[in-house]
């Protein structure tokens, strides 16, 4: 064989392995921040969050709420459910990671932060994550005028056993409702308090409060340390919010939102120096 003929059929067998490597690109990861269910993995784990988990991996699912909030690279945050075409065991749906149906969401959507937010929303806990309300020395709370249009109108009864009900008048300002601490401060877990609004001399509740007193800082602690932890994870802001307001809403109880932005964006600009 010829010396021309032999560096030709090394530059074919290149070129063809070449080929050939292009042709399997690399398994696409994607970040699991949460999930909601009981989701089991191809190797029969129970589906874990905070993971990077391969998008071709195989899923069970054991209800039809089963979701998994992911981080898709160049495209977000997306929930994942699996969609009509799973395989359907016995109380249960198998599928592929990437063939579930996908929804683009919002940090405003998943925490009813949307233009459409009502008040109560704000002071009703999604048990998924917990039936607490995490509130510190001062929460403020918007509401619309359209709703409520006698801001005077709102007040916290407070039930204890063996007392009668007894009502506080409560701030507001424009469409903000304030909330205090020391209204809320009561040892005894029996003590029930009630949000209520006097519409027309008509009273109507608008949410059973159950709250959590952070008076040490343990948002501002939490949020911190959440930050540090992921600085180099290469999380958008957007990101690093979802995972901040979900691991409060966990472990302590659903956070105010206006506090909850203002911490969340003191502790962000101080670590990226703003």
């Amino acid at each position: 064989m010829k010396p021309s003929y032999r560096i030709l059929c090394l530059m074919l067998s290149l070129t063809c392995a070449g080929i050939l490597t292009a042709s399997a690109p690399p398994i696409e990861k994607w970040y699991v921040y949460y999930h909601e269910g009981r989701i089991f993995r191809q190797d029969k784990s129970l589906l874990k969050d905070d993971i990077d988990i391969p998008s071709n991996e195989r899923m069970t699912y054991t209800a039809k709420t089963d979701e998994v909030y992911v981080l898709i690279p160049h495209v977000g945050e997306v929930k994942l459910g699996f969609s009509g075409h799973a395989e359907h065991r016995e109380n249960a749906w198998v599928e592929l990671l990437k063939d579930a149906t996908r929804t683009k969401v919002t940090y405003g959507s998943l925490a009813n932060m949307g233009p459409n937010n009502v008040l109560a929303d704000d002071l009703k806990p999604d048990p998924h994550f917990s039936g607490l309300l995490l509130l510190q020395q001062h929460n403020r709370f918007l509401f619309s005028k359209a709703s409520y249009p006698h801001a005077d109108g709102f007040f916290l009864q407070i039930e204890q056993a063996g007392k009668n009900p007894d009502q506080v008048k409560l701030h507001t300002l424009n469409d903000t409702l304030y909330l205090d601490a020391s209204n809320l401060k009561n040892n005894d877990p029996k003590t029930k308090f009630t949000l209520g609004y006097d519409r027309n001399g008509q009273s109507e509740q608008v949410a059973n409060l159950h709250p959590v007193l952070d008076m040490t800082g343990l948002m501002d602690q939490l949020i911190g340390n959440l930050m540090t932890g992921l600085k180099g994870a290469g999380l958008s802001q957007d990101s690093l919010r979802l995972k901040c307001y979900f691991s409060l809403y966990a472990i302590y109880g659903k956070p105010c939102r206006l506090n909850f932005n203002e911490t969340f964006q003191k502790n962000y600009d101080k670590i990226n120096k703003r």
